[in-house]
Parts: structure tokens; C-alpha cells; sequence
């Protein structure tokens, strides 16, 4: 395996907190969080958690008690993948993959996953775009805010909330009350492709 592959594939190793819901957290027990590598969270097929316990994660290697603070993230942080989130416009897969894929091409590694809420005819969507390896808060979110003004200018409206430095990005999930009585979601669609990090 040449250095070259190494470096344009290490991302796969980065591990990324995650958690459950909003309200999981060990700012009181002093633990570390769970950590998963970040090429295990491409291609999730979607947990039947409750909205309040859906996973979650952030796309940080930093996973200590107070990883979940926006303040300790922009400090201690170091960021590992782009995320979006677009929750308007109704907007068809076909058309968030030829977007992301115009901005960082063809090679790149992209998961993108409809929401817990989203239904045929109100889409919904999660992107997460790896980076090639771990950069600090202001280089991260820099590049987060011209990921969202590309999309945005292409008529994707992204949610700005993923500018913040401990926002969760939740994983996969379709609620029970979301699925067909065998436990099938009534509505789910994905995309995952790309090898490569994207250079920051």
C-alpha cells in the first residue's frame, strides 16, 4: 500500500464520539464517551430508536466528558469530516448527490441519508463528507460555511446549526412510528460512495 493511498484513505481510522439523543451525556460521570471509527458510520442502515434516543455524533476525535460543550470543542477539538443538514426545500436525493459531488468531485468519500422526519413528500436529509485528517475548529468551519454557501447558492438550503462546534449530527434512524407493520420504513434512501478525504 503507497504513502499516497494511506494518506488520502486514513480517514476511515478517525474515531468520533457518538452518544444517544439530546440529553445523553457524562459531563456528570467524568467518562469518556463511545468512540466509532468514522469509515464504520458510512452506509448505517437506520437504528427504530425513539427521536429523543436516535444516535448521534460529532465529528470530532475529541471524546472526553466534556466533549459535548460547544465551548471545549472550539478549544480541544479536531475535526474530522464535513456534515449538512437540510431540512427544507424537498429536495430529491438525485439532486443533494449532484451537488456535493460538483463541489468536491468524484472521488470523495459521501454519505448522504434521509431523516427520522423526512417522508416522500417532504425529503430531508443528513451529509457527511470525510476530511483527510483532524484540523482544528476555525479551519473546520470555515470550510463548513462554504460547504453550506455552495449548497445554499445551488439552491439547497442547508441548516446552519452545524456551524456550531458540538452540534450533533444524528445517525440513521427511523422511528417505529415511522415504519409499516413489518418494521419496514415507510420512507428511506441513502447514498454512499467515494474512497478518498477531502483536503482542507
Amino acid at each position: 500500500m503507497s504513502d499516497a493511498f494511506d494518506i488520502w484513505h486514513a480517514w476511515r481510522s478517525h474515531s468520533v464520539l457518538t452518544f444517544n439523543g439530546q440529553f445523553d451525556t457524562n459531563i456528570d460521570t467524568g467518562e469518556d464517551y463511545h468512540s466509532i471509527e468514522l469509515g464504520a458510520l458510512l452506509g448505517l442502515t437506520p437504528t427504530s430508536n425513539p427521536k429523543a434516543h436516535a444516535p448521534a455524533f460529532i465529528p470530532s476525535i475529541y471524546n472526553a466528558f466534556d466533549a459535548r460543550n460547544h465551548a471545549v470543542q472550539r478549544a480541544q477539538g479536531q475535526f474530522v469530516a464535513l456534515t449538512g443538514d437540510i431540512d427544507k426545500g424537498n429536495v430529491p436525493l438525485g439532486g443533494v448527490v449532484a451537488t456535493t459531488r460538483e463541489l468536491f468531485g468524484s472521488e470523495p468519500a459521501i454519505f448522504i441519508y434521509s431523516t427520522g422526519s423526512a417522508t416522500a413528500k417532504d425529503k430531508r436529509w443528513r451529509v457527511i463528507v470525510p476530511i483527510v485528517g483532524p484540523v482544528p475548529f476555525a479551519r473546520w468551519n470555515e470550510a463548513q460555511e462554504a460547504f453550506f454557501d455552495f449548497m445554499d447558492t445551488n439552491g439547497i438550503p442547508m441548516d446552519r446549526a452545524l456551524l456550531r462546534a458540538a452540534q450533533p449530527v444524528y445517525l440513521p434512524n427511523v422511528p417505529l412510528e415511522r415504519r409499516d407493520e413489518d418494521g419496514n420504513p415507510l420512507f428511506y434512501e441513502s447514498y454512499t460512495d467515494g474512497d478518498e478525504g477531502v483536503p482542507l
